[in-house]
């Protein structure tokens, strides 16, 4: 009689979850920078002492730089290319306005409102994007 209640409650239990699985594909999850290289120099910047992070859910990415420097934007993954696209202030006490300056986004490795990256590496521990100027190194979380 006790296993059977124990049985039915864990069935219970179960059934009343609401599970959702990631539509991210790939590149769903947690990434940290490791480094931007500029391309036309060679030059390396070891980016992981300033905590910049990129999270990939459905089809919403959040950047963020350490705690308080963080921004929401759509993007798609297709054929080898990232495309970032409407980013807004991660800010709900303003209503999580659009950015129209992208200088608030380029310390988190996107340069462009609209922006563009060929995919160069993208499996379950590294990903490199690139664009004409930069390629970004992460780790994966």
């Amino acid at each position: 009689m006790r296993n059977s209640l124990y049985i039915l409650f864990m069935i219970l239990a179960l059934s009343s979850c609401a599970f959702h699985l990631d539509d991210a594909g790939e590149v769903g999850g947690y990434w940290v920078m490791k480094s931007i290289d500029t391309l036309s120099t060679g030059g390396r910047y070891d980016a992981s002492r300033d905590s910049v992070t990129w999270s990939f859910r459905d089809d919403v990415l959040q950047a963020r730089r350490g705690i308080f420097h963080a921004s929401v934007m759509n993007f798609e993954l297709r054929d080898n290319r990232l495309h970032l696209y409407s980013p807004l202030y991660d800010d709900r006490t303003q209503g999580d306005p659009f950015i129209e300056d992208p200088s608030w986004l380029i310390p988190m490795g996107i340069y462009e409102i609209d922006q563009w990256y060929d995919v160069v590496r993208l499996d379950n521990s590294k990903m490199v994007l690139r664009t004409g100027e930069v390629e970004l190194r992460f780790d994966k979380y």
